[in-house]
């Protein structure tokens, strides 16, 4: 009888963390522009609770990333893209990899990420960007290529940039060496 009492009183106490973890959640990525560094201690205190959700963990990975916080983003990025691979957390993994120096592990993830979502620019633009960064032009113009004959599917002024981006590699003639 006792155990039968337990159980909703259980039930309850996590509903309510849960759903507090998430209030807190939402005011750190209000104040996340005006101090980044207490919003990301506020992610920090919800990580264990909010740790299983895919979300969560790309939002905070991101927002890690975005505080240059790499090693900190890989781990949380790498457990949410175990938990459901979505593009986008791939997309952060490959810029924390590219960051911490492991330019294969970044290409992997803009791939995975590529195949996950084709009608994509930024995978493309990112795996274009690391080549021609690390001198690979060959590379970097097929990537180019690729991206100045994708289909659009909603234009806006990000793809334009890209495309500008694209069209210069494209068009770059390397220094002989």
């Amino acid at each position: 009888m006792l155990i039968l009492c337990m159980v909703p009183c259980i039930i309850a106490w996590n509903t309510y963390n849960y759903a507090k973890s998430c209030q807190i959640w939402n005011s750190a990525l209000i104040n996340y522009d005006f101090n980044k560094e207490e919003s990301l201690l506020k992610l920090k205190e919800i990580y264990p609770v909010l740790e299983n959700n895919p979300v969560f963990l790309t939002i905070y990975g991101k927002a890690l990333d975005f505080g240059n916080r790499y090693p900190e983003a890989i781990a949380v990025l790498e457990k949410a893209v175990k938990r459901q691979p979505l593009s986008d957390s791939c997309i952060e993994l490959g810029k924390s990899y590219e960051a911490e120096g492991f330019s294969e592990k970044a290409l992997g993830c803009w791939e995975q990420a590529e195949r996950m979502v084709p009608a994509r620019f930024i995978p493309l633009f990112l795996t274009m960007k690391l080549h021609f960064k690390n001198r690979e032009y060959g590379k970097a113009q097929e990537y180019a290529g690729q991206l100045l004959t994708k289909k659009i599917k909603i234009d806006n002024p990000e793809i334009d940039q890209i495309k500008r981006e694209a069209r210069y590699i494209a068009n770059f003639h390397p220094p002989p060496e």
